[in-house]
């Protein structure tokens, strides 16, 4: 039986609301284009997204896309992943 893929989060910080407001816009229309919602956490500056594979439902190319826009974001140096995974 193969090993569940471990879930994974990013963070993003931004100085001042409006650009975070605009960030979390964008990541909306991202997840709706993949039908995949991950879990967010966010406060006035900073955003934390996590993806566990385990509550993708069977839309296992829904969370590879996201993933490969959230990792897209931090290779353009908007935020960062955390990448320890058990």
């Amino acid at each position: 039986m193969a090993e569940a893929a471990a879930p994974r989060s990013w963070r993003f910080v931004f100085d001042d609301y409006a650009t975070l407001r605009r960030f979390l816009d964008e990541l909306a229309s991202i997840f709706e284009e993949h039908g995949y919602y991950p879990n967010q956490s966010f406060h006035r500056a900073d955003v934390t997204i996590t993806i566990d594979p385990a509550s993708a439902n069977g839309n296992d190319q829904g969370v590879r896309a996201v993933e490969a826009a959230l990792d897209a974001f931090v290779a353009r140096g908007v935020g960062q992943a955390d990448d320890q995974r058990s």
